[in-house]
């Protein structure tokens, strides 16, 4: 379908009987990204104008074509979206070939090139969540769900080691928390010498983090940019102190952690540079400046381990 008139929203009870809905065996082009789009676009105005209105119950008609229940749409967008995932997974085959795993020697972080992770990126379901992970291979920040799985890949089995989901903070805008404090009160009562690690989402488009030494009574906050947000995880780490246990004495003072990684040049990686402090805060061989091969074979790294069974 090329450039067409907004679609009109209409409940499928009420389309008249000059207007019948096109059956999906019918349908022999697909929409465009951007007319599917404006089609969802329009189905929820519908449903803000008359509330009750379930989405199956909706059609679209698209001037100078047809009228299209909403379902028939979603399965459009669900092509689309299949195909955009095939596509990463062949981008993201050719990408591991050309990958320099002799750079890390490091003891903590070295990686060997996996022979079945091609299988294991074809056997993913191309519409599940876990296709998320095929942002580790592309010029992509990482979602809260990769974090997520990878910390609890790594640090998961550590007792040692309390790690709390980007959604315990919510997304920190200007140094405030939109979660609940005191489910994270709650969530650390009775820690007493563990080692405690916070992702920060900031803004939703940069990634931050809080580390704290319960053993050591030490709080840190990084920012592998030294950007301005560094002064809103401060503020949202010194909201976390009264939170400890009463039985923990921890400094006052917030520190800036100091990682050794080097600064951000990118856009896209500050999520990595996250994943590497906690592991180096949390005892692992510093690795030093980062340029950006090494990192790409980081990224590798952590696919491998999303991916481990």
């Amino acid at each position: 379908v090329g450039k067409q008139k907004p679609p009109i929203a209409h409940e499928i009870t009420k389309l008249p009987t000059n207007k019948p809905l096109m059956r999906p065996e019918e349908i022999v082009r697909m929409f465009s990204k951007d007319l599917i789009k404006k089609c969802m676009a329009k189905m929820s105005a519908y449903q803000r104008k008359h509330p009750g209105v379930r989405e199956l119950d909706i059609a679209l008609e698209i001037l100078g074509a047809e009228v299209f229940a909403n379902s028939t749409v979603a399965l459009m967008k669900k092509w689309h979206r299949a195909c955009d995932v095939l596509k990463q997974i062949e981008k993201t085959l050719k990408w591991m070939k050309q990958l320099e795993f002799s750079r890390l020697g490091n003891s903590s972080f070295g990686v060997e090139e996996d022979p079945e992770l091609p299988e294991k990126l074809k056997a993913i379901g191309i519409l599940s969540t876990e296709t998320q992970v095929l942002d580790l291979t592309a010029k992509e920040c990482i979602t809260d769900e990769v974090i997520r799985t990878v910390m609890l890949k790594k640090f998961g089995p550590d007792p040692n080691i309390v790690i709390f989901d980007a959604s315990a903070l919510g997304v920190v805008v200007d140094g405030s928390v939109g979660a609940d404090t005191a489910s994270i009160q709650r969530a650390m009562r009775g820690l007493s010498t563990e080692i405690v690690l916070f992702p920060v989402n900031c803004n939703n488009n940069h990634w931050c983090s809080i580390m704290i030494n319960l053993a050591k009574g030490k709080v840190s906050i990084y920012d592998s940019s030294s950007s301005s947000y560094l002064l809103g995880v401060r503020a949202v780490a010194q909201t976390l102190i009264p939170l400890l246990p009463s039985t923990v004495e921890m400094s006052l003072r917030v520190q800036t952690y100091e990682s050794g990684l080097g600064v951000q040049t990118d856009s896209y990686n500050c999520g990595i540079y996250v994943l590497i402090a906690f592991e180096i805060f949390c005892g692992a061989e510093p690795l030093g400046h980062l340029d950006k091969k090494t990192l790409q074979c980081l990224r590798y790294r952590y696919l491998r381990m999303c991916l481990e069974d």
